[in-house]
């Protein structure tokens, strides 16, 4: 037997919606915890030289991580560190478009929206790659 939750579209993306914004905020507990960790890293140089001069300046309060990886901090050891992560999240991407996991994961979302949008009569082409 199917509950209300098993049938309306809405109900199933409020759940989808809350379920992300709690994983969301174990994350960001996650992330806090994590960022700590790299600072004393960084501090120690453990991280190497750049990263040890940017924490620096960073607990000085020249500049921030977000200025760093935006690009608004313009250092040589910011820029250095911003290009790896760039290399990174590239590599990341790449790796992340060849897991069946994420594909199965877009291909459901993608027909989560077409029933939501066939229930509201909005029926639209998905966008391409699966962006909502």
């Amino acid at each position: 037997m199917t509950g209300p939750r098993d049938t309306d579209p809405l109900a199933r993306i409020r759940a989808v919606v809350e379920e992300v914004e709690r994983r969301s905020q174990a994350d960001a507990r996650r992330e806090a915890g994590r960022a700590d960790t790299v600072a004393e890293a960084a501090r120690r140089g453990e991280l190497g030289p750049e990263w040890r001069r940017v924490q620096e300046r960073v607990d000085q309060g020249r500049t921030t991580l977000a200025d760093v990886f935006s690009g608004k901090d313009t250092s040589p050891d910011a820029q250095a560190l911003a290009e790896r992560s760039r290399e990174r999240v590239t590599q990341l991407a790449q790796a992340a478009r060849q897991d069946e996991s994420v594909a199965e994961a877009v291909e459901e979302l993608d027909a989560i929206r077409t029933r939501v949008q066939d229930a509201l009569g909005e029926r639209r082409p998905p966008q391409q790659g699966g962006a909502w």
